[in-house]
Formats: structure tokens, sequence, C-alpha cells
């Protein structure tokens, strides 16, 4: 399944403001509604459909998507004074993860269970990634500029 993102009211500041501090509940809502929707669509047939909100997971995917980040440790690079940051945020969900097949186990027992749940949330790092959607867009990317050291930019 695939999410895309809709635009509602943007054409006013104070809609922009009310939307802004929305948008990512709307997003894990919105896949929480598609699968209870589609869950009556197909439930008929026997069907059952889980979302699967994972975590950090041990994988390769960091070092898949950080090949390219020495480029911002270069002298000429706008981003050199936050590359630290940047590094440590290409790895972030990499910091404790829970194992590949821990995951995988969990996954299985909670999709075998009966019944079965209608959200599965695994994996390191998930109770953290819920509590920071609920921040304000300010009070969120205040957070992860010094979690990230983005502050550095502003120098």
């Amino acid at each position: 399944m695939t999410a895309s993102a809709v635009r509602l009211g943007d054409s006013e500041a104070a809609s922009r403001l009310a939307m802004s501090t929305w948008r990512r509940r709307v997003s894990r809502l919105g896949l929480e509604m598609l699968g209870k929707g589609t869950t009556t669509e197909v439930g008929a047939f026997g069907i059952d459909v889980i979302v699967v909100q994972p975590g950090g997971v041990r994988s390769s995917i960091a070092d898949s998507g950080a090949r390219e980040l020495e480029r911002y440790k270069r002298d000429s690079s706008r981003y050199r004074r936050a590359y630290a940051g940047i590094d440590q945020r290409a790895y972030a969900s990499q910091h404790n993860p829970i194992e590949a097949e821990e995951f995988a186990r969990g996954l299985i027992t909670q999709v075998l269970a009966t019944p079965a749940p209608r959200l599965v949330r695994l994996g390191a790092g998930m109770d953290g990634v819920i509590r920071l959607s609920e921040l304000l867009d300010e009070q969120r990317d205040a957070r992860l500029s010094t979690n990230f050291r983005l502050d550095a930019l502003a120098e």
C-alpha cells in the first residue's frame, strides 16, 4: 500500500498553520483508516488486513542511504557545518535496532494470533516516533535540529 499527500485549504496562512500541525498525524491515521476501509471491502472474502508500522530494524538500509553523504562533508558544501548531524540522522534507525529475526518472529506471532490485530507496531523507537509526530511543527523541528546538530547551519 502507498500513501499520497493531499494539500487541503492551502490558500490562506491560517489554514496552512492549522494543517501543518496535523500532516504527520493525518498520514499515520490515514494509513490506519485505509487498513480499516480495506478490511471492510475484502473482509467478506475472508481476507484480513493488518497495517504494520515498523520501527528500527537492523539492516543495511542506512548504509545504502548514506552512500552519498560524503558530499556534505566537503569544504564547498553549505551543509558542511551540519555534516555530523546529517550523518547521525542517516544512521538513526540503526541505533539499538531490533534484530531482523526478532522483528520477523514478533510480526508472525501477531499476524497469526486469533484474532489478529489490525495494527502492528514493532521495532526500536516506535514510541519516540509517535511522540515526535504529536508535537507542533516548531517543537518537532527544534528538537530534531538540536538532536541532529542541524542548528550548526544557523551559525
